[in-house]
């Protein structure tokens, strides 16, 4: 690919609170920059999931969590577990009765601060039958005796109120009340080195994106320019075709001034809104109001579209 072609961001759409008569948009602050070209496009409204980074790449390039987590992990490491799950740490504050969850781009994390909370946790984690280990800077929860729970993405989490109630499942009680020791135990023994710094206390993991172990495949990565920790580590981003980012961080792959590419994936709420540089101008409504939603699954078509067709 000889230049991106297509731009995913992952929290650009900002529900407008101010507006009650009429659900609502609008962009990211750090969108400022590209918002006269973003509203020349043409544009499509999808209903759509929150998804984090490497769930909307897994999105276009056909895959699944676990054909593209499984290829990073040490096989004597995870020998006689069954189950794993994405680990994410989060900084929080109370905002009345319920946790507020820092915005993850906000969020500093290293691979030191990984080892740290993995060697704290885990003689916690050893006595459920299960085990935290690293790669590079992201988490990984591996689980001898699988769990049936469906926790919310942590793209819901980020930048939200932390849920009140269990997921669906069977386990979703005793996942919550591990999720809840964790988050006393890390009140208990903050980091040190974090302080030092003056960077935010972690109050907690999210557990999400479950998978099963098994035997895969090895497949084909399309290469990837992003900020995301987990994301880089899965795909490099020599001549990235797609780059997808949180908002914040996008200045940090095109410059202010510099165009975006042909299509722009705006995402945020439970809303989509796909953007395509077009030479005839626009009308009717600005590009924040949803309109004639289509379904996700045709979304997902599209973009998968998009990469074959580059």
């Amino acid at each position: 690919m000889s230049a991106p072609t297509l731009l995913i961001v992952t929290d650009a759409l900002i529900a407008n609170m101010a507006n009650a008569e009429e659900l609502s948009y609008q962009p990211h602050p750090s969108l400022q920059s590209w918002q006269g070209e973003l509203e020349r496009c043409s544009k499509k409204w999808f209903e759509a999931t929150p998804k984090t980074a490497i769930e909307w790449y897994a999105v276009v390039t056909g895959n699944n969590l676990s054909s593209l987590l499984t290829p990073l992990f040490d096989q004597q490491e995870i020998e006689g577990f069954t189950q794993f799950w994405i680990a994410s740490p989060f900084h929080a504050r109370l905002n009345r009765d319920r946790l507020q969850v820092m915005p993850d781009a906000y969020f500093s994390w290293s691979k030191s601060d990984a080892i740290w909370i993995c060697d704290l946790l885990n003689p916690l984690l050893n006595e459920e039958g299960m085990k935290l280990i690293h790669y590079q800077a992201s988490l990984i929860l591996l689980c001898r005796n699988a769990l049936d729970a469906a926790p919310l993405s942590f793209a819901a989490i980020s930048g939200h109120t932390l849920p009140n109630r269990h997921p669906e499942g069977a386990d979703g009680g005793a996942l919550m009340r591990l999720t809840a020791e964790i988050q006393m135990m890390m009140n208990q023994h903050p980091s040190e080195t974090r302080k030092a710094a003056g960077e935010a206390d972690v109050d907690g993991l999210w557990f999400w994106g479950s998978s099963m172990i098994n035997a895969l495949p090895e497949i084909e990565l399309t290469p990837v320019a992003t900020r995301n920790p987990l994301l880089r580590s899965i795909a490099d981003a020599k001549d990235a075709g797609v780059l997808i980012t949180e908002a914040d961080h996008l200045p940090g792959l095109v410059k202010a001034g510099q165009p975006l590419p042909k299509r722009v994936l705006l995402t945020g709420g439970d809303h989509a809104l796909l953007l395509t540089k077009s030479i005839l101008p626009t009308f009717g409504k600005p590009p924040w109001v949803p309109k004639r939603e289509k379904e996700e699954s045709d979304l997902f078509k599209s973009l998968k579209g998009f990469i074959h067709a580059a």
